[in-house]
């Protein structure tokens, strides 16, 4: 569930740069939606994955999203109706500017 994923945000600041790197390609047209979660909802910080391949990186450098000190964040990972539902590892990173 999101409760156990989710981390204190320590200080408050803007989350930018969005950088999300999997183990395994959605594959064909299949696709993954990656989006940075505030308190439990989705924010605009967001990447597409799609394709097979070695495509297994996605990235948003566009898009802002304000936190404040104590706020929890997450990664939601949002996968097309016909991609399948493992992704091997993940990692993602993202920006904090105060």
């Amino acid at each position: 569930t999101e409760g156990t994923v989710q981390m204190v945000m320590p200080i408050a600041g803007k989350i930018e740069n969005l950088a999300v790197n999997i183990g395994t390609a959605p594959g064909g047209s299949k696709s993954w939606t990656f989006i940075i979660r505030k308190n439990g909802g989705d924010t605009g910080v967001t990447c597409l994955m799609t394709g097979g391949g070695s495509n297994t990186s996605c990235a948003d450098s566009t898009h802002i999203a304000e936190f404040s000190a104590g706020d929890l964040i997450s990664l939601r990972i949002h996968p097309s109706s016909s991609a399948p539902s493992s992704w091997g590892s993940a990692r993602w990173s993202v920006t904090l500017n105060g």
